[in-house]
């Protein structure tokens, strides 16, 4: 028998972000290992919505989802198709950064939205 595997972000946060914001209520479904979901922020001022991760030597991962206006492919060093998905990654000295499009209210319609692909 296999043992169920807990999600990266508790269904009950996933829930109460699905509630604030159902457009941008990304989560991912896996994170690296050792690291444990912390929690979650809507910045209204902003309009984006971030999860954060925390490995036992207080490093940080934060998740973001936000709306994307203009060129969402234009920093990227990578494009990768991750589930059938467009996911752009870039690095700097000292973080990555890795993003998937999400088109707002009536800009678009998916993972291309102003880069020209």
């Amino acid at each position: 028998m296999l043992a169920a595997h807990a999600p990266a972000v508790p269904i009950a946060a996933q829930q109460a972000i699905a509630l604030r914001s159902p457009q941008l209520a990304y989560a991912p479904a896996s994170v690296p290992s050792g690291y444990r979901y912390l929690r979650w922020k809507w910045d209204e001022n902003a309009s984006i919505m971030r999860l954060w991760f925390r490995n036992a030597a207080g490093k940080e991962i934060v998740f973001s989802s936000t709306w994307q206006y203009g060129k969402c492919a234009a920093s990227r060093r990578q494009t990768l198709r991750i589930a059938g998905a467009t996911v752009y990654w870039t690095h700097g000295s000292r973080q990555q950064q890795s993003w998937r499009c999400v088109p707002a209210p009536g800009v678009g319609d998916g993972d291309d939205v102003g880069d020209g692909v």
